[in-house]
């Protein structure tokens, strides 16, 4: 399974493989040439055969960004579709230069987002897995001093033998039923809408517009720089987003432009956050639309970055006083006996 894993085409695969491909084609380095010496510099088997499916497609007479589509799912919409432009306008070189910018601005911000909540997420597991040991292990120990005496117990105390009991004796079909859960989630094909569901509680939802907009200005800017027309580039952002609300959004905004409506008039009707539309505005004003995207991209980028970390140092200290109640619920439930005891005699 580890070896699976570590052959296992990733993203950060594809973004090193784009600029690769955008320094050899640079240098004037034939498509199938840089394919051929791609191919024998990498360590991954998966990788070495996508390489070669890529350039045995192009023999047979395919462009790069059809053999792309034909032999990988890994590359999205946009990118084919930048390819697939750079090789009509000549300047192939240069869009999988922004291509592969734009995956790797993308990779670094999801990468931090992950680093950020490790801790936090760690703390919590540990936590959580301490308390089921103790009920599992360790109350039940103390029950058996206590047997036959029910009715003289505490209740808190009589509440955490009930949940060891329990915990105990179901713990196999719990430890089975997360062991499936997994493969019934992807059987049943409802692991993205189970992920559109959290997408929108109220605090992760913040995180995702923002994250959503820093992504579509980074589209945005690209297929600009590409050349591709304003109505086509939000055409084709449509089907590069993955939230029902921010499509609908990308879909009105394609309708109100395609009324004759400017883009920051477009994007002025309540979705877009004032100060991105202003920066579109000034970008179509001077005539730096792809400049003020980037720099649109990179503000919400931070503001993502800075919203995490806030939302961190908050959770911090609160996971701290859960796994205190946690763990010192459960030691004052088997120790209160005894202090009672204590005080009867």
């Amino acid at each position: 399974m580890n070896k699976f894993k570590r052959n296992k085409i990733t993203s950060l695969d594809i973004i090193i493989f784009l600029r690769q491909l955008a320094t050899l084609t640079k240098s004037g380095i034939s498509i199938i040439d840089s394919l051929n010496l791609l191919e024998k510099s990498q360590d991954k088997k998966l990788l070495r055969l996508l390489l070669f499916q890529i350039k045995r497609e192009i023999m047979s007479g395919k462009s790069l960004s059809t053999s792309l589509e034909l032999t990988s799912t890994h590359f999205d919409k946009l990118t084919l579709h930048g390819i697939k432009l750079g090789e009509k306008t000549g300047n192939l070189d240069h869009l999988l230069t922004l291509l592969a910018t734009h995956q790797e601005n993308t990779y670094n911000l999801l990468k931090r987002i992950k680093a950020t909540l490790f801790y936090p997420c760690i703390i919590l597991t540990l936590g959580l897995v301490m308390t089921i040991f103790l009920l599992i292990f360790v109350i039940p120990r103390f029950a058996i001093l206590f047997e036959g005496q029910d009715h003289q117990l505490p209740l808190l105390t009589l509440c955490l033998f009930k949940l060891s009991y329990f915990l105990k004796f179901f713990s196999l079909w719990f430890i089975g039923f997360i062991c499936i859960l997994p493969f019934v989630v992807k059987k049943l094909h409802v692991q993205q809408s189970y992920w559109q569901r959290i997408a929108t509680l109220p605090l992760i939802n913040t995180y995702v517009q923002k994250f959503l907009l820093a992504r579509f200005a980074r589209h945005l800017a690209i297929t600009f720089a590409a050349g591709i027309p304003l109505l086509q580039a939000l055409a084709l952002l449509n089907d590069t987003t993955y939230s029902k609300e921010f499509n609908k959004a990308v879909l009105y905004l394609h309708t109100k432009v395609s009324t004759g409506l400017s883009l920051h008039e477009s994007m002025s009707h309540g979705y877009f956050p004032p100060l991105i539309v202003q920066l579109v505005k000034t970008g179509e004003t001077s005539g730096l639309l792809d400049t003020m995207l980037n720099k649109a991209a990179a503000f919400l980028e931070a503001e993502v970055n800075q919203t995490i970390e806030r939302s961190c140092q908050l959770l911090e200290p609160l996971i701290m006083v859960v796994l205190g109640v946690l763990i010192g619920g459960l030691v004052i439930g088997m120790y209160l006996p005894i202090f009672n005891l204590g005080n009867t005699l």
